[in-house]
């Protein structure tokens, strides 16, 4: 049965609306999943969660996985689907509208 193991985590401030990385891009192949803590959100504010990886090593970085979450969320944690990597992977979060708060943040090794 396959478990879980956090590879990184912690928490982010956004204080304006540019892409901001959760961390610099994981190089170890596996699967991985990003589960963010969307319990700040309020009723005004747009969250934008990516995901980036290649299809090679040294080949060119690609949005694999996007969601937006507008409002106040229930349930506040979540989690992106299982993203299969063996180059790299770069997770990030926008604050398009508001949405400038503190993120409690994971990024998941499916082990």
């Amino acid at each position: 049965m396959a478990s879980l193991k956090s590879v990184i985590n912690g928490t982010i401030t956004l204080s304006s609306s540019v892409e901001t990385n959760f961390t610099a891009a994981i190089l170890a192949p596996n699967v991985y999943v990003l589960v963010v803590d969307l319990f700040p959100m309020l009723s005004v504010d747009t969250i934008i969660l990516n995901i980036y990886t290649t299809t090679k090593p040294s080949g060119t970085e690609r949005l694999s996985f996007t969601k937006t979450f507008v409002g106040v969320q229930s349930p506040p944690i979540q989690y992106s689907v299982p993203v299969p990597v063996d180059t790299e992977i770069r997770c990030t979060i926008t604050a398009s509208v508001n949405g400038q708060h503190s993120y409690d943040w994971n990024i998941l090794s499916v082990q």
